[in-house]
């Protein structure tokens, strides 16, 4: 749904990136805890046709990143 980091003071969870079509709000609603949301928040680059290739052919059942 996001990449996630922390935050160097307080050490909780921390949004980066939002994946294309994630809202806030849907981060929210699937996290058992707080999440950290800076005020402006970016949207993760979709991976490239390379990069895809080598995905595929590290899950080639699809387990991780679908079919």
């Amino acid at each position: 749904m996001g990449v996630y980091g922390f935050d160097p003071l307080s050490k909780q969870m921390m949004l980066l990136s939002l994946h294309p079509g994630v809202t806030v709000e849907q981060i929210n609603e699937n996290s058992g805890f707080t999440i950290l949301v800076p005020e402006q928040i970016s949207v993760t680059t979709p991976p490239s046709q390379k990069e895809l290739s080598l995905l595929k052919k590290i899950d080639p059942s699809g387990m991780v990143i679908g079919k």
